[in-house]
């Protein structure tokens, strides 16, 4: 992303005129060398030079550059703040990918460890189990319910382990089909996804935090609350919050305050319906906006770190638990052949004895 490139004295100092774009882009096209960043910003030269905007030269780039980006640069134009309005970009994508990189870094380990203990659950299953099996098998001892049920699994697993392989990959495939293109699925599972208690706290303060901060960022360019609630409906990911999004700017548009109209919608926190009136009363909307996007964000960081300190004790209790049920069902046989065995044994004394 082209603006990541330039530092905040370069854009506060430049006045972003065509011919200061283009004498930008031309410093910034020799910065790197990868084919696709050359490409790109020899698009945008291009234009430049033939006397488009730099709005106009992003809007023929529409894979590049989200809506929301090439909204805020339309509107910087008109009102003469390009310099500033790309300062609020840079920190607005500075906030998704702090975002992105705290899931990341934060569910990495738990991930690592999860697939692992599932693949040795899969290794004791698949190919230690059917070695116990033939040997109780060769011993002729009737075995427990539990031991036999674990062998029918292995032998399931082992006779069906491709068959069952390949629909559950059809299966993940045709819920992916569903989700991407039908809109009453994305809806469906979105809901359940909010109201799963910690994950749906989680969701919705990192929405929270994302929306806040474009609103914030819409309103200091000088755009007015009506087209800043509908530019913000058109960057959400999910299909609820874009209908949710939509209402508020329906609302609005009727002559409701901001704050009356997100009281009635139970998806915004307490907080924020407060913070959106008080900024409403002291004419401070893009500041409040602005600190309750890091009181989100904040909030998601340690919310997240909560989630992930006993997501990995509890994986690991899970799949404790398995691996113990499979090791009790393997020993009891061997308890109940060495118990016959000390039977056997002593018979034979008492026998030899008389």
């Amino acid at each position: 992303f082209f603006f990541k490139q330039k530092t905040a004295y370069e854009m506060r100092i430049s006045d972003w005129s065509s011919d200061v774009c283009s004498s930008d882009l031309q410093q910034l096209q020799n910065l790197r060398r990868d084919p696709k960043w050359y490409y790109l910003s020899w698009r945008l030269l291009n234009q430049l030079q033939q006397g488009y905007s730099l709005s106009q030269a992003m809007q023929s780039l529409p894979a590049c550059f989200p809506i929301l980006d090439r909204q805020l640069i339309a509107a910087a134009e008109l009102s003469g703040q390009l310099a500033q309005t790309l300062q609020y970009v840079v920190r607005y994508r500075r906030q998704l990918e702090l975002l992105k990189r705290e899931v990341i870094r934060v569910m990495t380990y738990p991930g690592i460890v999860l697939f692992c203990s599932i693949g040795v659950v899969i290794v004791m299953v698949s190919v230690v189990v059917p070695q116990f099996a033939q040997f109780f098998e060769a011993a002729g001892k009737n075995l427990p319910p539990s031991t036999q049920d674990l062998f029918i699994i292995s032998a399931g697993i082992q006779t069906y382990g491709g068959l069952i392989g390949l629909c559950l990959t059809g299966l993940s495939l045709f819920s992916f089909y569903a989700y991407r293109t039908a809109r009453i699925v994305q809806k469906m599972t979105q809901s359940v996804i909010l109201k799963t208690p910690l994950i749906g706290r989680l969701m919705i303060s990192a929405q929270l935090a994302a929306s806040c901060y474009s609103l914030s960022v819409l309103l200091n360019s000088g755009i007015d609350l009506k087209q800043a609630l509908g530019s913000t409906q058109h960057i959400q990911n999910w299909i609820l919050n874009q209908d949710r999004w939509r209402r508020l700017s329906l609302k609005v548009d009727q002559g409701w305050q901001l704050s009356q109209a997100i009281a009635q919608d139970s998806y915004f926190p307490d907080l924020l319906k407060q913070l959106i009136q008080t900024a409403e009363l002291a004419g401070q909307m893009p500041l409040v906006l602005t600190q309750a996007a890091d009181y989100y964000h904040e909030y998601f960081s340690q919310s997240l770190k909560s989630f992930v300190s006993w997501l990995e004790p509890l994986s690991l209790i899970i799949v404790g638990a398995v691996v113990t049920l499979i090791m009790v069902a393997l020993y009891l046989p061997m308890f109940q052949m060495y118990r016959d065995w000390e039977t056997d044994r002593k018979s034979t004394r008492l026998n030899s004895s008389h």
